[in-house]
Formats: C-alpha cells, structure tokens, sequence
C-alpha cells in the first residue's frame, strides 16, 4: 500500500471522528440549554429584606445535562439602573455530568439607597442573564445573553 493511500486513509477516519465528536458535543449543548429553559428547572423570586430593606432577588436552578459529554455551565446575571450603571451582579458554575442535574442558587441585592423612595414608583433598569455552556474541555461552546429592558 502506498504511503498517500495510508495517509488519505487516516486523514479520512480523524475527519469522520471529528464530526462525530462535534455532533456529540453540540448535542450535549443542545440538551443542558433545553433544560435549562423549561419551568421547574428555573425559578427568580424577589423579596424585600424587613431589615435592611434591600431587594433580594434568588435565582434558584437545577439544569439537567440530557447530553453524552459532560459540560460545563456558567450562568452570569446582573441588573442595572435606568442609566446603565451597575446595580448588582453575580455568577456561578456549574460541571453537570452526562444525564445528570446539579442545583445552584444565586442572590442579587440591590441596596435600599438604590430603591425608589416611593414604594408606588415603579423602578426602571434592566436584568440581563448570559449561559455559556461549554463542553470537551471548553473546545466547544454556546454562549446566549438575554437582556430585559424596563423603560
């Protein structure tokens, strides 16, 4: 056998197994951030603290990896004011292995000097929310921001 026959040959078996790998890869994807958007695998709750009177918002989550491979999930939210600026921020992470789920919980707090004096005056800003999911060894990833603007 030729060289450039084994050659061709191997170049052939590593292209069909790269695209398997990707498949398997996009559907582990694919899966986690399907689970991710159904209703009981994500609740935000809000509540003022009677102490402090800072706004508390949880974010309570248990995604499931419905995926061969396992991944790797970051979820990042934040709010801002009506102006853009910065009112709160936090993000975890999370490696779900392949049919699995893992729970994490995150808490925003808006401090009460940024809270409309007024508790009938409405508080205008936006909440943003970025998943990046990312699988064989981060080669391979999905990140999504969605942004709700209240003007």
């Amino acid at each position: 056998m030729k060289v450039s026959r084994v050659f061709w040959i191997g170049t052939v078996i590593f292209q069909v197994a790269s695209i398997a790998i990707f498949a398997l890869s996009l559907h582990s994807i694919i899966g986690t951030l399907t689970g991710i958007q159904s209703e009981e695998a994500m609740k935000i709750s809000a509540e003022i603290d009677e102490n402090t009177g800072d706004l508390k918002f949880l974010l309570e989550a248990k995604p499931r990896n419905q995926g061969f491979l396992g991944v790797n999930l970051l979820v990042d939210i934040a709010i801002y004011d009506a102006h853009e600026n910065l009112l709160s921020r936090n993000s975890t992470s999370a490696n779900i292995d392949p049919g699995e789920s893992q729970h994490f919980s995150l808490t925003l707090i808006i401090p009460r000097e940024n809270l409309p004096r007024d508790p009938q005056q409405e508080m205008k800003g936006s909440f943003e929310i970025t998943f990046d999911i990312k699988t064989l060894g981060d080669l391979v990833g999905f990140r999504n921001t969605l942004k709700i603007m209240e003007a």
